[in-house]
């Protein structure tokens, strides 16, 4: 199957979701009326935006760091600004542009080791979302046990597996197969300690855990409760956001996240209820990646990004 195919599956995927979620906002318009739409639903999101903000910020932060691991000698300043800056053009169809985007203004670093983090960057996250959707598949196949010892198990398969993870991601950069060694450069292999692959994959777990605490909270903002299960929230968000990863040429996941969101978590929100969230989670999630924008200009301003020495 060719790219341009490809592409063309993933755009008519994007618009049969953002299609279907319409559908359901036309369905339940009634329902989504009566919720509560008031001071609380505001502060909300005020709080939703603020807790991804933060997050999105230090996942700038563990950038910089992953390419301090990688032998890039970037300044945290700039290596965070080019970050905050380059995810807005997620936007832009193709859902693509922002990688792009960082390896043009990281530009005066190794630009080898630049796509390096980010192949690091989204083979975690996918990695991590998967995770989680097989921590809440755990939960369900333990149903007839006490919640208690279920939750202890999934979390204990969880950290496990997130061990395994970190020990095969740094035998694979210390021992690199040829198709990856054009990207690492002459010295053929890297030696990331293992404590800060642990502590990458665990931060990537709490992102997924910060976009589950920004949908509780407007959750609790539209329905005026908290959600009833709070183990399905994760779970629901992290298969949300693979979808809307995956499926090319949807904008940031514009209509497959919603979509996705809605259909996992109708049943145990309520559809009104769950349709109304994700419609406010975009626009906590748009305004977040405005923050942040605005955040890497801020950072920019004045401080051109520094030249450091060419890795190979």
């Amino acid at each position: 199957m060719t790219a341009r195919i490809r592409q063309l599956l993933g755009i008519a995927l994007g618009l049969l979701s953002a299609l279907y979620f319409v559908a359901l906002v036309r369905g339940h318009w009634g329902g989504i009326l009566a919720l509560r739409w008031n001071g609380t639903t505001i502060a909300a999101a005020l709080a939703a935006t603020a807790v991804q903000s933060g997050m999105l910020l230090f996942e700038g932060y563990l950038w910089w760091w992953l390419l301090r691991e990688l032998g890039v000698q970037a300044a945290v300043r700039p290596a965070v600004s080019v970050f905050a800056v380059s995810q807005f053009a997620k936007y832009l169809p193709g859902n693509v542009a922002q990688h792009v985007g960082r390896v043009v203004l990281a530009q005066d670093w190794s630009a080898g080791r630049v796509v390096l983090s980010m192949m690091i960057e989204a083979g975690t996250a996918l990695g991590c979302g998967a995770l989680i959707a097989a921590f809440g598949g755990l939960l369900k196949m333990t149903r007839g046990a006490s919640d208690t010892s279920r939750v202890l198990l999934a979390s204990a398969m969880l950290l496990l597996a997130s061990v395994v993870a970190a020990l095969v991601g740094r035998r694979l950069l210390g021992h690199p197969p040829r198709w990856l060694r054009r990207w690492i450069g002459t010295g053929n292999r890297i030696d990331i300690r293992l404590g800060f692959l642990v502590a990458y994959v665990a931060v990537h777990l709490a992102s997924y855990l910060s976009m589950a605490a920004a949908l509780s909270f407007l959750v609790r903002g539209v329905a005026g409760a908290w959600p009833p299960d709070a183990w399905a929230l994760p779970v629901g968000v992290a298969i949300a956001w693979l979808a809307g990863y995956v499926v090319p040429g949807a904008p940031a996941g514009l209509g497959v996240r919603e979509a996705a969101v809605t259909s996992l978590l109708g049943v145990t929100l309520g559809t009104s209820t769950a349709v109304s969230a994700a419609l406010l989670w975009r626009l906590s999630t748009l305004a977040t990646d405005a923050l942040v924008f605005c955040v890497g200009l801020l950072l920019r301003r004045g401080r051109p990004v520094r030249s450091a020495p060419h890795v190979s």
